[in-house]
């Protein structure tokens, strides 16, 4: 890089190349050196396929908005860690990323207009077993969001008869 930010050499690792190091990753056939000297320096080491010689692992990531899923086998298998991730992309989609930003704009006014904790719970359990959703999934996003608001308008009005 252009600003001495990277610099490759190619020998073999010392000691003091983690000195200053907040994480290291590894692949070699033998990474308990490596391993032994990132934990004498508190050095994060992620030792690709050799569980016993790694403190992290690097988890799968499922975002849609504000909706995030994260997916890790602790280096068990990987792999399967990935086909979950591609089975959450095919079954949560961006309909949730909808909703979210829905009711991200919707709670402060759910807040404001239910203040019982219980009977606001009761809501938002409701509008997640809705059919909002499925509407979002088809297309139909007035149709989601009238039917949210239809829900607000019930619980509001349950709450003042009661």
């Amino acid at each position: 890089m252009a600003s001495g930010a990277i610099r490759w050499e190619a020998r073999d690792l010392r000691a003091e190349d983690l000195d200053g190091c907040f994480l290291v990753v590894t692949c070699r056939p033998d990474n308990a050196e490596i391993f032994r000297l990132a934990e004498e320096r508190k050095v994060l080491c992620n030792s690709v396929d050799d569980p016993k010689n790694c403190r992290y692992s690097y988890g799968s990531i499922h975002r849609q908005g504000d909706l995030t899923i994260g997916i890790s086998t602790n280096g068990t298998a990987p792999a399967i860690a990935v086909r979950l991730k591609q089975r959450f992309l095919r079954e949560i989609g961006p309909e949730y990323k909808e909703l979210l930003d829905f009711l991200r704009h919707l709670r402060p006014e759910i807040n404001a207009r239910i203040g019982d904790f219980e009977k606001r719970k009761k809501l938002w359990y409701d509008i997640a077993d809705s059919e909002a959703l499925t509407l979002l999934r088809s297309g139909q996003l007035n149709s989601a969001f009238a039917l949210i608001r239809d829900l607000i308008e019930e619980a509001v009005s349950n709450t003042s008869h009661s």
